[in-house]
């Protein structure tokens, strides 16, 4: 008599299957998630270079303005120096015509006088 075999069936068999099945399905959704994570990280990079850029800009700008704003406060400065010097010039001006017509003034009445009265 021959020894016969006896088929084995294991009843953990479609377990271990299912096992698999779901580990294949969980190792993919981790790639998947990997590689959305390293895109994302990737996008990061480039919005902080960007927000970098932006933020330099900013500065830039900032500091310029800055510049600009003492270059105006100095010409406003010279400005004001330069009105200040006509007002005084022409207030002395005012003056200096004024005493003129007073001295014109007393002349031609003085002669008014003389031409009508001693002549």
């Amino acid at each position: 008599m021959a020894a016969k075999k006896s088929e084995y069936t294991c009843i953990k068999d479609n377990t271990i299957q299912n096992i698999s099945r779901k580990t294949a399905e969980l190792e993919a959704r981790a790639d998947y998630k990997d590689k959305r994570i390293d895109e994302i990280n990737h996008n990061m990079e480039i919005m902080n270079n960007k927000l970098d850029q932006v933020l330099n800009s900013f500065n830039d700008l900032k500091l310029q303005s800055t510049s600009d704003d003492k270059e105006l406060e100095l010409r406003l400065k010279a400005i004001e120096t330069k009105l200040a010097a006509q007002e005084k010039t022409t207030e002395d001006n005012k003056a200096r015509s004024d005493r003129i017509i007073a001295i014109v003034s007393v002349i031609l009445a003085a002669l008014t006088f003389y031409f009508n009265y001693m002549h």
